[in-house]
């Protein structure tokens, strides 16, 4: 079983000789330092801070494999130079996502931060952490207009990302936001390929496989495919195991996903087009200079990864939206000490803040979504707040870009009773079918009109409802506003 929480406190992989392997720490982030030091010591291997360059000369004298952990910041030409000297250790270097560096020395490795206990089990075994695609296809050739997929993730932010690259392949797609919710979906269509999430709450993506192969089937033969912010060698291997046939890592990116929707889509699904006929076929894109600087935010990382700045603006709003929202669930989790939803928010967050290139963020909350799987509640007590501040600061950074113009009331229709019991029952009738689309539909009609101030309040609840896909909410405040008229 591929398990979403971790309830041992034992790591699921351990160095194979123990107190073998000593870990030498060179790098300036404090989060990624501090979860080294902590999975350091559970493998049971010897860990040391290395305070300057000068005392990397007594890295020789140690008789155990050594591993030096550098970041970029860290890594100057001293450094390069005593690497290259000693082959008998080996040296890590961590990088940011949007760095891509070569050096050509045996005894280096460079991986993206940041590094999980099973990463590193595996670095101390000397076993290789690089997955090799499954497909050398870097171009899209094809489009699936009769294709239907449903994309299955509790994060907004996600489905609208993975829905944003597949636009060019001019899919039918559906997307929820639960387990509960992609049952009740393939429970009444049947789709060509599913895309789960791994870690939700409630059921998680394991969980849902489980149940779809097992009662449904009429999905014996379907793909499912794991997306997994914790890629790791035999990461495919697992998911296999569990009923899935593939996984895609976040951040997703249109290549892969691409690549793994043509592998897996029926063949009489895929239409062949040639790389033009795709460019022709996109809405043309501003130059990627008209985006501006915004905070330390790595907008070229973000508009590289999404491929467009049509959907970077897109995913951008969504993180706007869920900020205040977010925060107040993560901190009322982090006082209730329920560590596993604890872990699911940090996940999510971490994913969301890295697809918009908010990278510092993205670390801390990878680091408490570690500190949550181990259940550590004193460094999770310690930290969020301040995860949590850095977090509310885009706040009033992006406010300027999505500020809602206000709408001039003597441009819309008062509403007639007639008219709001149809759109009442329409919105009811795409919450029980679960069709987002529809959903969205019905929320921009009921915009069209005028209401009283209290209905303009549920109003702009509902439309943030349906924005987020949130299905309860939005059953809740339609029994709210029907309650008060």
């Amino acid at each position: 079983h591929l398990p979403q929480k971790i309830v041992d406190d034992q790591p699921s992989i351990t160095i194979k000789e123990r107190n073998a392997a000593t870990v030498i720490n060179f790098m300036g982030n404090p989060y990624i330092s501090r979860q080294l030091k902590k999975d350091s010591r559970r493998l049971k291997a010897a860990y040391y801070y290395l305070d300057a360059e000068e005392d990397l000369e007594s890295l020789t004298t140690i008789e155990n494999d050594v591993f030096l952990f550098v970041d970029h910041v860290n890594f100057s030409l001293v450094v390069e130079k005593f690497i290259k000297n000693n082959p008998q250790i080996v040296a890590i270097l961590l990088t940011g996502f949007n760095v891509t560096v070569e050096y050509p020395i045996p005894n280096l490795l460079i991986m993206k931060k940041p590094i999980y206990t099973l990463n590193l089990a595996m670095i101390l075994n000397h076993e290789d952490i690089h997955a090799s695609l499954d497909s050398e296809d870097d171009g899209i050739d094809f489009i699936a207009p009769d294709a239907e997929v449903l994309i299955v993730d509790d994060n907004a932010i996600n489905l609208t990302v993975a829905e944003g690259l597949l636009e060019p392949l001019k899919m039918k797609i559906d997307t929820v936001l639960s387990g509960k919710e992609a049952i009740g979906k393939i429970s009444i269509h049947k789709y060509d390929l599913v895309l789960m999430d791994h870690m939700m709450p409630e059921l998680d993506g394991v969980e849902t496989t489980h149940i779809i192969r097992r009662f449904h089937l009429e999905y014996a033969d379907v793909p499912i495919i794991a997306l997994t912010a914790n890629a790791v060698e035999g990461t495919r291997e697992m998911f296999l195991k569990e009923g899935m046939n593939d996984f895609v890592a976040k951040p997703i990116e249109l290549r892969i996903l691409a690549s793994k929707m043509k592998q897996w889509l029926p063949a009489e699904k895929i239409k062949k087009v040639s790389a033009e006929e795709i460019s022709s076929m996109q809405k043309e894109e501003k130059p990627e200079e008209s985006i501006p600087e915004i905070a330390d935010l790595d907008v070229g990382y973000s508009m590289k990864l999404l491929g467009s700045e049509k959907l970077f603006w897109n995913v951008l709003r969504d993180y706007y939206r869920v900020i205040e929202k977010k925060s107040e669930l993560i901190k009322e989790l982090e006082q209730k000490e329920d560590w596993d939803n604890y872990t699911i928010e940090a996940h999510a967050l971490k994913s969301a803040s890295k697809q918009i290139g908010a990278m510092e963020l993205s670390d801390a909350a990878a680091t408490m979504e570690k500190a949550g799987i181990d259940k550590d509640g004193e460094l999770i007590h310690r930290h969020t707040d301040t995860m949590l501040e850095k977090y509310r600061s885009y706040l009033p950074i992006l406010v300027e870009y999505f500020k809602e113009e206000e709408e001039d009331d003597s441009k819309h229709i008062a509403i007639t009773s007639e008219v709001q019991d149809r759109l009442f029952v329409d919105m009811r009738d795409a919450l029980e079918n679960l069709d987002m689309d529809r959903m969205e539909e019905v929320a921009e009609e009921m915009r069209r009109y005028r209401y009283q101030d209290w209905e303009n309040e549920l109003l702009h609840k509902l439309y943030d409802a349906v924005e987020e896909m949130d299905v309860d909410a939005c059953e809740g405040i339609l029994s709210d506003w029907e309650s008060r008229l």
